[in-house]
């Protein structure tokens, strides 16, 4: 007649780090991508990786501060010092 230590792990046990990981990288996209992109970088400030993606996949709306044009300028003479680097 002793205490019975055993437990039972059943697969919503397991699935709990699994959630919490992917609600966790959630929040650090919206984070990441709304507040920072969005407030914290300015007009004068070198392109995003998020207006680089999104120039290059030619999406239809702005993914930061920065022009269209101007990421397409930015783009262009980043691709002519790289060629120009590696002696092309």
């Amino acid at each position: 007649m002793g205490i019975d230590l055993r437990q039972d792990i059943t697969l919503y046990d397991m699935m709990g780090p699994v959630v919490a990981a992917a609600i966790f990288m959630v929040v650090l996209f919206v984070v990441s991508f709304f507040i920072i992109n969005y407030y914290c970088v300015a007009a004068h400030d070198d392109i995003t990786k998020f207006e680089e993606w999104g120039c290059k996949k030619n999406i239809a709306f702005k993914l930061g501060p920065h022009s269209k044009p101007f990421i397409n300028e930015v783009l262009r003479t980043k691709k002519s010092e790289t060629a120009r680097y590696e002696g092309k």
